[in-house]
């Protein structure tokens, strides 16, 4: 408890008691809830936080203003169509947690961030892509779009990359990424990410047999900053060939290709793999396997040894409910927390990570164990009167046993006022 003391005591000096909870519930079983995301983002003022209760609803757009739209904690919220980030500027920063983004519309990314200075956030939430029209033009579009925004930040998320088909042997519709991002700065932390697989070989109406189709990287990234740290990052799959008459397989596409020369990788205790290649039927050749990464115009990718770092807590939590800090890493290493109530963006190669806590508060936390787990009891305290929230970036920061000291994967806590 004095660690939840310290922590709180420091971030609530500058809370600001005008933010409000809007709650969203379409089942209208909360008197005065929204109906639907979009109203109540509309509705919300610069700092809110947007409280989710579990249902389906349809997309929304974030635009401008720093906001926290989060799930319920257990509930299960399904958004049918296209979310965005777009517009934020300075200190602004954007929160989204808990959500499950399935894009139905033609033709739309599910998550689309851009053109952002401020922080975005997206904690525990799945992108995916359901193809009704297989081949319809204008409809396939990677999972995920990132576009000239400076710190984005994805933890224990998943995207899958849609993938490549040939409509009635008309043409070739090509796999794509997960996440596709254009001069932008971005953490994976934790979280699976696959690139679409490629088209199954199939005889065209005009020209020879197709072969299979090459699968598409995870992750593209052309212009900007990328770390990856805890995440399963695999590139897609190739697609297998035509049996009658044979065609080759399509090679696996790489888990990450970094394009251009101001585009630099880090990789830290990531599970990065290029895809399967696809199989050549009937005495065809199969496709290779895909590269772990690729890079064109002087990119750049790093490699840090040893096995990665992280901090969970589940979010959002009602003051005095009872939880628990939950930090992961090597064995016997000493943990601190920095904390604060905005994030950051800062690589250090030195302490093998990003800073994405801007600190408030520095916590020392404990020794983790033989296995390499560190669990504290927690449980938030009393916040000031007329604070109905506050939102809190934690961040671990490791010593390990030969004196390296490395960062770890962060967490966003959101904190509730008891009665809501």
């Amino acid at each position: 408890m004095r660690l939840c003391r310290l922590v709180l005591a420091a971030l609530f000096a500058g809370a600001s008691s005008a933010q409000q909870v809007l709650i969203v519930d379409k089942s209208g079983g909360t008197p005065g809830a929204f109906n639907g995301i979009g109203a109540a983002v509309q509705a919300a003022q610069d700092g809110d936080v947007v409280l989710v209760k579990g249902g389906n609803y349809n997309g929304f757009t974030v635009q401008g203003k720093s906001l926290v739209v989060t799930a319920e904690r257990g509930a299960n919220v399904k958004v049918n169509s296209q979310v965005r980030v777009v517009g934020l500027i300075g200190e602004q920063q954007v929160v989204l947690r808990g959500l499950t983004v399935k894009r139905k519309t033609i033709p739309a990314a599910a998550f689309v961030v851009e053109f952002n200075q401020g922080g975005v956030w997206v904690e525990d939430c799945d992108f995916q892509l359901e193809i009704i029209l297989p081949g319809l033009p204008g409809y396939e579009r990677p999972t995920v779009v990132v576009e000239s925004s400076e710190r984005v930040v994805f933890r224990d998320c998943t995207a899958e990359g849609s993938p490549g088909v040939i409509p009635l042997g008309l043409g070739f519709i090509e796999a794509l990424p997960a996440i596709d991002a254009l001069d932008s700065d971005l953490v994976l932390a934790g979280g699976t990410y696959t690139g679409g697989a490629g088209y199954k070989g199939d005889t065209l109406l005009s020209g020879p047999p197709a072969d299979g189709g090459t699968g598409a990287p995870a992750v593209r990234l052309e212009g900007g900053f990328l770390l990856v740290t805890g995440a399963t990052v695999t590139g897609g799959a190739g697609g297998d060939g035509n049996p009658n008459p044979c065609t080759d397989g399509g090679d696996g596409g790489p888990a990450l290709d970094l394009v251009g020369g101001a585009t630099s990788g880090w990789l830290q205790g990531a599970q990065i793999a290029g895809g399967a290649g696809g199989a050549g039927v009937s005495g065809c050749s199969d496709g290779a396997a895909g590269l772990p990464w690729t890079g064109s115009g002087g990119s750049s990718v790093f490699a840090f040894g040893g096995v990665a770092h992280a901090l969970a807590v589940d979010s959002p939590l009602r003051e005095g409910e009872a939880s628990s800090l939950t930090l992961t890493g090597i064995s016997f290493s000493l943990a601190v927390l920095v904390v604060g109530d905005q994030a950051d963006f800062v690589p250090s190669l030195a302490l093998a990570g990003v800073l994405l806590a801007q600190p408030q508060a520095v916590v020392g936390a404990g020794v983790l164990d033989a296995g390499g787990v560190l669990v504290l009891p927690y449980a938030p305290s009393p916040m000031p009167p007329g604070t109905l929230t506050e939102t809190v970036f934690a961040q671990p920061v490791f010593a390990d046993p030969v004196g390296a000291v490395i960062f770890g994967a962060p967490t966003a806590l959101t904190i509730l006022d008891a009665t809501l």
